[in-house]
């Protein structure tokens, strides 16, 4: 195995290595932009101040599942939101 990881290195990356890397650091941007925006929304500097009160279930089913607290109004106040962080 150790041989094969040092032929790799001696080769260099492939070029389908490579865009699997980039679509990965790609999508670790976007996860992590998403986050500092819900974090801007619910008005949190920082996303280590979100916690489990911040969550609601959008659908009787997905409050069954996961166990969060069913809002059916939270969908016009998460209208408001977005227009606040836009």
């Amino acid at each position: 195995m150790m041989s094969r990881i040092n032929a790799w290195w001696a080769l260099g990356p492939s070029p389908r290595s490579m865009m699997v890397l980039l679509a990965a650091a790609g999508a670790a941007l976007l996860v992590r932009w998403q986050i500092a925006t819900l974090t801007k929304a619910l008005g949190h500097t920082d996303f280590r101040q979100l916690s489990r009160d911040d969550l609601v279930a959008l659908t009787p089913e997905a409050a069954a599942i996961t166990g969060l607290p069913y809002d059916p109004t939270y969908r016009a106040k998460s209208e408001e939101l977005l227009t606040k962080v836009a």
